[in-house]
């Protein structure tokens, strides 16, 4: 069972108490009790939190200002979790973390700090997953046009491969429901067109079936 209640105050610990009720009215006592405080309000809390992969090893987040704060100037505090956890604060709306590792997964939390040192609620979360090392990439993808409907594509085969031999994974225009899958280093694409713009792309695929970031792509 459970019950929801609305119309409270931003910011407020409410103290509830549950009793189970007889037919003549009488609340069975002790009852069960519980603490639950409501988050700050809205204009208290930084919005539009966005990631952006810059490599193997590094972020870049961005944010928009919480539009009331009590210190001047605001000050907001980070945290990223994976393997390790990251904690750090800045009066910018903007920041890089370096160092992180190659193909890990973070979850990073924002929060506006008050005066006081607390950290305002709920805060905005968002995860990024930086990408696999260079030695799992392919790399010196080129395209080159052998026909008016044809184009070669050839690129450098990964240094790291998980398997003996590696599963190439080609993408055309970010069309990902026509991939091509290809265990050469080269590939000829049909029906190309030449009044239009592609781009190709080419990533290395683990036994997993997961496909290493961010590969490589050329544009024709």
């Amino acid at each position: 069972t459970s019950y929801f209640i609305d119309n409270l105050q931003p910011g407020t610990t409410y103290w509830c108490i549950l009793h189970s009720v007889s037919n003549s009215g009488y609340c069975y006592q002790p009852g069960v009790e519980i603490s639950a405080k409501t988050w700050d309000a809205e204009e208290f809390n930084p919005r539009e939190f966005t990631a952006v992969v810059q490599s193997s090893r590094s972020i870049s987040l961005s944010w928009q200002a919480a539009e009331t704060s009590d210190r001047s100037p605001q000050l907001y505090e980070i945290a990223c979790q994976a393997t390790e956890h990251l904690i750090f604060r800045t009066s910018k709306t903007s920041t890089k973390i370096n160092t992180l590792q190659p193909g890990t997964k973070y979850w990073c939390s924002l929060h506006s700090v008050s005066t006081s040192g607390y950290n305002y609620q709920p805060g905005v979360e968002i995860s990024a997953r930086t990408w696999d090392t260079a030695a799992n990439n392919p790399s010196q993808l080129t395209a080159l046009v052998q026909t008016e409907t044809c184009v070669l594509l050839t690129w450098q085969a990964v240094k790291n491969a998980d398997q003996e031999s590696t599963l190439y994974t080609i993408i055309v225009n970010s069309d990902k429901g026509k991939s091509i899958t290809t265990l050469e280093t080269s590939f000829t694409m049909m029906n190309y067109n030449p009044a239009l713009l592609y781009k190709f792309e080419v990533f290395s695929t683990t036994l997993a079936g997961y496909i290493n970031q961010p590969g490589a792509k050329t544009y024709l």
